[in-house]
This record gives structure tokens, C-alpha cells and sequence, in this order.
């Protein structure tokens, strides 16, 4: 368990119709909790942090916050049967075009909540040694502030090839059924046929082809065909290209990975066009986005190869270095229907003797797709485009000293009537740790939203304590 304290004073101007301008000062008490198990039959990873928030200025008040990130799978037959438990809560921007706030940052009266938690029960096993026959079913429930609330379930059976040669094949068949708050129920069922080829140990082949049934872009079921493939070509664990991609009954969809690993950094370039059903949206909105922690886990591959060391190697490495392990770079926002979605990201990663680096650029383009809109939200006048552009420098100054700087810039724009705003901030912080176990920080922030009806400039002076009990 550990306690976090902060304190910022803030100065917030040309707010519109925003009601924390003006000089006001944020304080606030996190506990948090962290459960990790890395053997037996249950494993996982549960973090939870409430947070207690007074704000005092012009507008003084209390306000209540929790973060949860749980990831938990229990072995019920070893090898065999398994349960996957998933739960998140965290921030959400209820809107593209309400104002930004830096990453973070407390005090966003416009910030809402995204809860989301699933189980899915998983199960497979081998027929004559040759053949290995799956089952799996996911029930997952999402509750925002805002419209985008839903209920989905899947089930999936599958069989295939039990051992890896050079020619393989698969038989899969899925349902998934998806009913967002404000809107009809969505269901889809598909059967894909898959023939695999490794003609060697770089590289891996794919050709899949089957039918989709689905009322996503119709009142009532209707089939499409679906084909597609993949090509992957791993050459080294160091370096992972991989080309995937499909005809849907909403179009054409792709996911591109490249990725490359030296000894002290790493590059990586993705590029998807999918459909988002509303069941993997997070704080980052349509997909994920890029984690910190995602990023490190990567680059210090070769240093641990072991994944439970190397989970404590990266978490130790981000504490000092003052970066949040679950920090999300990326864009978009929780819509409340089902959207398509292109996403590109760019990230780099250096870490030198003393000083390291992390640099990280989107963008992403979102539209609504399907006969029923569902609720009002930003897709619901036309596609809306993010861009961005993150960069964060942290040096060790000394054994227990730190400085870290940030900078992040944001335009979001919307296709059909040209709004558009802006986001540009520069936050630096001095960390120091005074035992193993306690750290204080003293930080400084300049942050500016430039919108037609809600622009404004903030400075801010934020110190926290930190004590690891």
C-alpha cells in the first residue's frame, strides 16, 4: 500500500464558460492498494485508488474519485479451464470539444468516469493429439458519465492445429451481441476458415476467408462475405513486422506493427483501421493508445527476459523516473455507438546512462457507422480527427534526484463544420526520494486551450509526498 498527497495552487484565466477560473488551490488524498501475484493458480495484477479532492477559491467543494486497474486469470483446471477477470475505472473526457486538461491534472469539471469490468471463462484441449478444440465466452459491462454505456457478451468455438509446422489451419465461430444505453441491440455472427504457412522460422503466412452475419449497417441481418490475410516476419526477438488485413461488412479493415528493439531503445509504428464496438473503449477512447508502462516493458527485454522481474524492473525504473506506469498517450473519447475508427501511432524510447526519453506522436480519425446512431455525442455531427504530439525528458541528477520534462500538444478537429481547438502544455517537476519507501516532488505547469467558446491559460505549482508502506 502507499499514500500519495498533493497539493497544487492554480491560476486559471480566460475560462468562458468554465467555473474554476481564477486563483485556486487543489488538495488531494490517494490510497492506494496493489495486490500482485505471479504463481499458482491465481494470478494477476489489482490496483485500486480512491481519491478525496477539496478545491478551494471562487468555488469551493469535495469531490470523490477512484482509479481501478485489474487483471486477474484463475486456473480452475491447469492447462485446461481458466477464468479471465478484467476490471478498469478511470477518467474519461466526456467530449472531444469540451476543454483539455494536462495528463494528470485534477480538477476537470468537464472529466468523466469510464467503468468497465468482464469475465470470460476459457477452455481447450487436445483431440488425438492433433487437433486442439477451443471454447471461450466474455460477458463485459461499461458504465460512463456520459451516453456511452453498454452491456456486451461473446461466445467463441474454435478448432485447429495442435502443434506448430509449416502448415496449419483453423475453424473458428463467433456471436457477439452489443446493446449500448441509448440505442437497439447490435449482434454479429461469424465463421472464418484460416490455412497458416511458416516456411521457415522468420516467417508466417495467413489466408482466412468465411461469412458474417450482422445488423450493424442494416435494420435486419444481412450477409457479407469476409476474406483476408496476414503476413508476419519476426527475424530476431528484436524485431516484429507484422501486415494484417480483412473485408468486413462495414468495409475494409488493416492493422500494421513495426517494431524494433536495440539495446537501448525502441521504435514502434502501428497503423489500424477497425470498427469499435464500445466493449475495449478506455480513457483513451476509440483503442487504447500508447502506455508508458507498455513502452518500457518492451525496451527492457533484453536487460529481464523474465516477465514477472521485468514487470518490478520497469514499475521501479517509471517510479523514479517520475512517469506514470498507466499513463495513456492518444486521443479520442468514449462515444455512446458504435464507430469506425484509424488510428496511427509513433513511439520511440531512449534510455542512456543518466537520461531518458520517450517521444510519442497520433493521430486518429473517428466516424459513426450503423443505421442507429444511438445517443448524441461528437460523432454524431461527423467524423472528428485528433493529432498529437507527447515528449518527456527525465534525468537523474543524482541517486535520489530526478527532474522530468514534459510537453504534449493536441488539435482536435471536426470534419463536417471545421471546429477545431487546440491543447499545448509544459510541466516540469523535481522528484527526490528521501528513503526507499517516501518521495516528495515540487512541480510547475503552464497549460493553454484555445476553443471558440471555452479558452483558456493556466499556471500551477503542484508538490506531492509519496510513502510506500
Amino acid at each position: 500500500p502507499s499514500l500519495l498527497i498533493s497539493h497544487s495552487v492554480v491560476d486559471r484565466q480566460r475560462g468562458g464558460g468554465l467555473d474554476v477560473n481564477g486563483l485556486y488551490s487543489l488538495t488531494s488524498i490517494t490510497p492506494r492498494i496493489r495486490v500482485v501475484s505471479r504463481s499458482g493458480r491465481v494470478q494477476g495484477d489489482v490496483s485500486y485508488a480512491p481519491t478525496a479532492t477539496v478545491r478551494l477559491g471562487r468555488r469551493s467543494d469535495v469531490s470523490f474519485s477512484e482509479a481501478l486497474s485489474a487483471r486477474v486469470r484463475v486456473d480452475l483446471v491447469p492447462d485446461h479451464v481458466s477464468i479471465n477477470l478484467f476490471g478498469d475505472i478511470s477518467a474519461a473526457r466526456s467530449s472531444a470539444f469540451a476543454p483539455q486538461f494536462a495528463l494528470g491534472t485534477t480538477g476537470d469539471p468537464d472529466q468523466g468516469t469510464f467503468r468497465r469490468f468482464s469475465i470470460a471463462p476459457e477452455a481447450h484441449t487436445e483431440i488425438a493429439g492433433v487437433v486442439l478444440a477451443r471454447a471461450s465466452a466474455e460477458a463485459s459491462w461499461t458504465d460512463t458519465s456520459t451516453q456511452a454505456s453498454s452491456t456486451g457478451n461473446r461466445v467463441a468455438l474454435g478448432l485447429g492445429s495442435s502443434r506448430e509446422g509449416r502448415v496449419g489451419w483453423a475453424l473458428d465461430a463467433t456471436r457477439d451481441e452489443l446493446q449500448f444505453q441509448r440505442g437497439r441491440r447490435i449482434t454479429t455472427d461469424r465463421q472464418i476458415a484460416s490455412l497458416l504457412w511458416r516456411p521457415d522460422i522468420d516467417w508466417q503466412f495467413a489466408i482466412r476467408g468465411g461469412e458474417e452475419r450482422t445488423n450493424l449497417t442494416s435494420v435486419f441481418p444481412e450477409r457479407y462475405a469476409n476474406w483476408g490475410g496476414t503476413v508476419k516476419w519476426i527475424p530476431s526477438q528484436r524485431t516484429v513486422v507484422s501486415l494484417s488485413a480483412d473485408r468486413r461488412a462495414f468495409g475494409d479493415s488493416h492493422a500494421i506493427l513495426l517494431q524494433h528493439r536495440w539495446r537501448r531503445s525502441v521504435f514502434r509504428f502501428t497503423d489500424s483501421r477497425d470498427v469499435n464496438d464500445g466493449l475495449n473503449q478506455g480513457s483513451g477512447g476509440g483503442g487504447q493508445g500508447i502506455l508508458a508502462y507498455d513502452l518500457f516493458f518492451a525496451l527492457f527485454a533484453s536487460q529481464q527476459p523474465d516477465p514477472a522481474l521485468r514487470d518490478t524492473l520497469v514499475r521501479s525504473f517509471l517510479d523514479r523516473a517520475g512517469i506514470a506506469a498507466d499513463e495513456v498517450i492518444g486521443g479520442g473519447v468514449v462515444t455512446s455507438g458504435v464507430s469506425l475508427d484509424r488510428r496511427q501511432e509513433l513511439s520511440w524510447t531512449l534510455q542512456g546512462q543518466r537520461t531518458t526519453y520517450l517521444a510519442a506522436l497520433f493521430s486518429t480519425r473517428s466516424e459513426r457507422i450503423g443505421v442507429d446512431g444511438g445517443g448524441i455525442d461528437d460523432l454524431s455531427f461527423g467524423p472528428v480527427s485528433e493529432r498529437g504530439l507527447r515528449v518527456t525528458v527525465s534525468h537523474q541528477v543524482s541517486a535520489i534526484d530526478s527532474v522530468n520534462l514534459t510537453s504534449e500538444a493536441r488539435r482536435t478537429k471536426r470534419d463536417a463544420d471545421g471546429r477545431y481547438n487546440t491543447f499545448t502544455s509544459l510541466n516540469a517537476v523535481w522528484l527526490s526520494r528521501l528513503s526507499d519507501r517516501t518521495a516528495v516532488s515540487l512541480g510547475v505547469r503552464r497549460s493553454q486551450f484555445d476553443d471558440s467558446s471555452n479558452p483558456y491559460i493556466e499556471h500551477a505549482v503542484t508538490g506531492t509526498f509519496t510513502h510506500q508502506f
